[in-house]
């Protein structure tokens, strides 16, 4: 019976991909950017107007958009106002790198200063009680977390520069990863730094880090590394694609992809120079988009590598991610604020 529903479920959500593209606008590698620093006299969405760094994006349940910063806190979009929450309001961490709603509506932040929860039950609009914060002192390895992943059990993984740790709502307990080498060219690092943690179709579970990554099926443990074939040992982000292929983006060898058994190197060196890519991100179209050292932006369309927005005008190509939102627009969060791709 268990695999009967397994296979239901997996079509459905084939369908529902198919669904997604079949309505769904494609965006062209020309497509323009629109943002505060395009030239635009009337950005068509406030949120454009927000000239801050940005790290994460999402669209809760409601509908309303809550965006990330590097150094300012959270923005919370709602009812055509953008309302900023920082220590004054409340909200602990001034660096937020993860964003993740959970089936019961709660938000929660990955930050600089630990794992922050918002509750709706309490205030319907973020207030300093509607926020709560968890650190070092409630469990967590480390306060400097980078990514937030929910499984089916709705237990939360956190990942973070002390490792792994899994949240039941009570309690936080460590899952024990093997210690990685430290990538000195990185700023912020350890040997227990995990940068992303992916749960796929399969439920199996993969973490980032500096030795490569790592994928935990509920029994055993294994690591993938440059030696089987990843394009790096620094591995920045992990995503599964609507097809089940694994895509890793690494700090100093660009991206690949797993298919099967077999890896491929899909964009790796500009100018003999190899590149760094912080994220990557698919659409309802099946497209994967992402950016390599910050400031060249590329589309993979199945078939071959595409630049992105190029001529543009606008200043930040540095873009650290990516968001499609249900009116299907396609966003792109920078170091100098928001774009909109047309």
């Amino acid at each position: 019976m268990k695999q009967i529903t397994s296979v239901l479920f997996l079509v459905l959500i084939a369908i529902g991909y198919q669904l997604q593209a079949q309505n769904s606008k494609s965006v062209e590698p020309s497509a323009k950017l629109i943002g505060a620093y395009s030239g635009d006299e009337i950005p068509p969405h406030p949120a454009l107007e927000i000239r801050l760094p940005i790290t994460a994006i999402i669209q809760d349940q409601k509908g309303d958009f809550w965006y990330g910063t590097d150094g300012y806190g959270v923005i919370h979009f709602a009812n055509d106002t953008l309302t900023h929450h920082r220590l004054e309001q409340g909200f602990r961490g001034n660096v937020v790198r993860d964003i993740l709603e959970a089936t019961d509506g709660t938000i929660w932040f990955a930050t600089n200063a630990g794992l922050t929860k918002f509750d709706p039950t309490i205030s319907e609009s973020p207030s300093p009680s509607s926020f709560e914060t968890f650190n070092t002192m409630d469990g967590l390895p480390d306060n400097n977390l980078f990514c937030l992943e929910m499984d089916q059990k709705n237990q939360l993984w956190i990942g973070g520069l002390g490792g792994v740790s899994i949240f039941d709502g009570r309690s936080f307990k460590q899952f024990e990863l093997p210690k990685t080498p430290i990538d000195p060219s990185r700023s912020l690092t350890s040997e227990n730094a995990v940068r992303e943690i992916t749960i796929d179709s399969q439920e199996k579970i993969w973490f980032a880090t500096d030795g490569g990554a790592f994928i935990w099926d509920g029994s055993s443990l294994i690591n993938i590394t440059e030696a089987k074939g990843l394009c790096s040992n620094s591995v920045n982000a992990i995503l599964e694609d609507q097809y089940g292929s694994i895509w890793f983006a690494t700090e100093h060898n660009g991206v690949c992809v797993k298919r099967g058994d077999v890896f491929e190197k899909i964009l790796a060196q500009k100018d003999g120079n190899s590149k760094s890519c912080q994220y990557i991100f698919e659409d309802w179209n099946g497209d994967i988009w992402f950016t390599l050292d910050g400031d060249l932006t590329y589309k993979y369309n199945g078939t071959e590598v595409e630049r992105a927005f190029e001529p543009q005008g606008c200043v930040s190509h540095t873009f650290r991610r990516a968001y499609q939102d249900t009116d299907d627009k396609l966003w792109f969060a920078g170091w100098l604020g928001l774009y909109l791709a047309e």
